[in-house]
């Protein structure tokens, strides 16, 4: 077996623009569909998945529920075995368990060589090797797949300013948010076979940059190759024969140490329990961050594989958040959910990106992740019904999943949005015993007094008779999660409280109460995040 297994472009026998796939090969007697209990051990992929080699290059959806991978000259492609590679996919149903491959069929797989490299969060784009051409052949490059009533379309290309490679071989990765390319390639300013490089996508000009080498720090005088970017955006995976290892092709783990993609930690080697003295490499983490499939060998069976195994502690990614929920119409006339792929955009706190993500059509779900620190924002507006919601990642200290349902209203369901909102901070009611006294409003996740609100307060508390107790009782919009929507109402009370006895506007014994995001009073969760204040006597 030669040190480095390639994908022919043309047939398994010609050695014609040949695609790197790096294999890695490991293999556990699983004869049968056994259980897979990880206990810090690799483990084999059963023999439905495995008994068939090569089999290579293993991706799995947001839920590891769906396996992608690579079946080189297997007598079910598309052409047989004269068709060098396709992709195939089995469906999880259990702990270990997996129903018999799938061809998945035109338009990804064709006559000629055909991989799949990656798959976004919400499980709506993949990226596939080679320019699609009508006749079924290829031209070297990248193209992305768009899923569409539950099935991959035709393969679009990304368009690579001044792309180029000196190799046969070549490998990719698409971020989560189809803004970063990573690449295997060989180029003019490789330093050895196979150097990492980054395309970062243009706007204006509706392509991905040069690619631009990762640096000697990664790359060495041999291969570095089969790239994994995590959903951290700053921890990468790696095969590599050229940094210290434990045989041929080692899997290595490195992080960037700032915003550029230049500045790296020293790769580290995963160790023994994934590494072996032969190829390892294709490495796929699943959604948790802590496990990940890849390609080994296994010196018992002798036969390359797919393997699942436990990363290190210290060598996981650094904190995410997963955030997923079902699309819901909700409307004097109709409601349900929403069995379209239909656009939800993401804005972020700090930064002037603005990102699109898709609902799954077949389950009426969507998926996005959000990197650890920021406020990000989820907007929907589709035929006439809007909805959002905001997710914040400040204090996460491990990967975690959140889930909230977007409720899609008509706009004629909703308030004037023409209405300056100060004017509906002002609610007195003083004759209602059950209704407030005064309602002041807040900014998204904020628990700050506006300047408006500080006025209101002042206002009223200046005319108004004096009262012995009040309640005040803090209120979130219904996005975030019941926790962190606690505390925030509670913030937001306490807030408000604290600027009456400040500023002297009261003598009445103040208490607090928070309902977070329980009470919601308006489909406009600008009216939500609100505190009511309430006369106890």
């Amino acid at each position: 077996m030669n040190l480095i297994l390639a994908i022919s472009h043309k047939n398994y026998m010609s050695k014609k623009f040949l695609i790197l796939i790096i294999f890695p090969f490991l293999t556990l007697l699983l004869n049968s569909q056994n259980e897979i209990n990880l206990n810090n051990t690799k483990k084999r992929l059963p023999d439905i998945i495995n008994g068939y080699q090569p089999t290579i290059v293993p991706v799995t959806d947001l839920e590891d529920s769906t396996l992608y991978f690579d079946r080189k000259i297997h007598p079910e492609n598309i052409n047989g075995i004269y068709d060098n590679d396709d992709i195939w996919f089995s469906k999880k149903i259990g702990e270990g368990l997996w129903t018999e491959p799938t061809n998945i069929g035109i338009p990804l797989n064709t006559i000629d060589s055909d991989v799949l490299f990656s798959i976004t969060p919400d499980g709506q784009f993949a990226l596939v090797y080679g320019i699609y051409q009508p006749d079924g052949t290829k031209q070297s490059g990248f193209s992305i797949s768009r899923k569409k009533d539950g099935k991959f379309s035709f393969p679009e290309p990304i368009k690579i300013q001044n792309f180029y490679n000196n190799s046969k071989n070549f490998y990719g990765f698409l971020s989560s948010d189809r803004r970063i390319l990573l690449m295997s390639l060989n180029r003019d300013d490789s330093f050895g076979d196979l150097d990492l490089y980054v395309s970062i996508y243009d706007e204006t000009s509706n392509t991905f940059t040069e690619p631009a080498n990762l640096g000697p720090i990664i790359n060495t005088k041999g291969s570095e190759a089969s790239v994994h970017l995590s959903l951290d955006g700053k921890t990468i995976y790696f095969s590599s024969n050229g940094h210290k290892g434990f045989g041929k092709l080692d899997i290595f783990m490195t992080r960037r140490l700032d915003n550029s993609w230049n500045s790296w930690t020293e790769p580290i080697n995963l160790g023994e329990n994934i590494n072996t003295q032969f190829d390892d490499g294709n490495l796929w983490l699943t959604a948790s961050g802590s496990t990940a499939y890849f390609v080994s060998y296994d010196t018992i069976n002798k036969r390359e594989g797919i393997y699942i195994a436990e990363i290190p502690d210290s060598l996981r990614p650094l904190p995410y958040a997963i955030v997923s929920g079902k699309i819901l119409k909700s409307s004097r006339s109709q409601s349900g959910r929403v069995y379209e792929s239909i656009p939800i955009i993401l804005y972020y706190e700090d930064s002037q990106n603005i990102d699109t993500v898709w609902s799954d059509a077949l389950t009426g779900t969507y998926k996005f992740t959000l990197r650890k620190g920021i406020l990000g924002s989820a907007m929907v507006d589709y035929k006439g019904f809007t909805g959002s919601f905001s997710v914040a990642t400040y204090n996460l200290v491990y990967p975690r999943k959140f889930e909230y349902d977007i409720i899609l209203r008509k706009f004629e369901d909703e308030p004037s949005q023409e209405k300056d909102l100060s004017s509906l901070n002002v609610n007195i009611l003083k004759d209602a015993k059950n209704e407030p006294l005064l309602i002041i409003y807040f900014e998204l996740d904020s628990y700050k007094l506006t300047s408006d609100s500080k006025k209101q307060l002042s206002d009223f508390f200046q005319k108004s008779q004096s009262f012995k107790k009040l309640k005040l009782v803090g209120h979130t919009d219904e996005s975030g999660s019941d926790e962190y929507n606690f505390e925030l109402s509670k913030k937001r009370a306490d807030n408000a409280a604290r600027f009456l006895k400040r500023s002297k506007l009261t003598k009445a014994k103040l208490t607090i109460e928070a309902m977070g995001k329980k009470s919601p009073k308006s489909s406009n969760h600008e009216l939500n995040r609100r505190v009511e204040i309430y006369q106890i006597e």
